[in-house]
């Protein structure tokens, strides 16, 4: 997976004509690179810079990639902003559809669970039961509980990150899968 996403990337610079860096635009990582035909796996491995052979800017486009790839299928879910529900539907089943790999970091584990509380709040807000879409994974179960703890403290001036529920997963998460190491999708 690893020397096939390098090989891409390389490839792709041949046809740019230099390698990708902080003034490659999106339409030459997308078009020219080719990001935009890689698979979300191979997309995952360069933005978590597995085997370390991965640029920051080559990290950087296609955490922009995946994350634009989640916003266009919300926006698709929901077109015309009527309905966050179903655009908030349509990201949970984005990231379900990640790879083992994603689906081990504390940036799945968190996007997951804020996304499943966001379409669980909205759902109560129409006054509607939402489906039931845990994952039964326990991080993602604290993160999504966080969103919970933060909405019944009715309080604009703390964060998700401030409930206890949040500290409780990402410990949870360090136990579970971070063995020491963490991967982070952002600078």
């Amino acid at each position: 997976m690893v020397a096939d996403a390098r090989a891409s990337l390389d490839a792709g610079y041949k046809r740019l004509g230099k390698a990708g860096d902080e003034y490659t635009t999106w339409d030459q990582w997308n078009n020219t690179v080719g990001m935009k035909n890689m698979d979300r796996r191979t997309l995952y491995a360069i933005a978590s810079n597995q085997g370390g052979q991965f640029s920051q800017d080559e990290r950087d486009a296609a955490h922009s990639i995946m994350t634009q790839q989640e916003s266009d299928a919300m926006v698709a879910a929901d077109p015309f902003s009527q309905d966050p529900a179903a655009g908030f539907k349509a990201a949970i089943n984005y990231l379900d559809a990640g790879s083992p790999e994603e689906k081990a970091s504390l940036q799945w584990a968190e996007a997951r669970g804020g996304a499943e509380w966001a379409y669980q709040q909205c759902m109560l807000e129409k006054s509607q039961t939402p489906e039931n879409v845990s994952t039964g994974n326990p991080v993602v179960d604290l993160f999504a509980t966080a969103g919970f703890q933060l909405t019944k403290t009715n309080d604009p001036s703390k964060s998700v990150q401030d409930m206890p529920a949040y500290k409780q997963a990402t410990k949870l998460w360090e136990e579970l899968y971070g063995h020491g190491q963490t991967i982070s999708l952002t600078v």
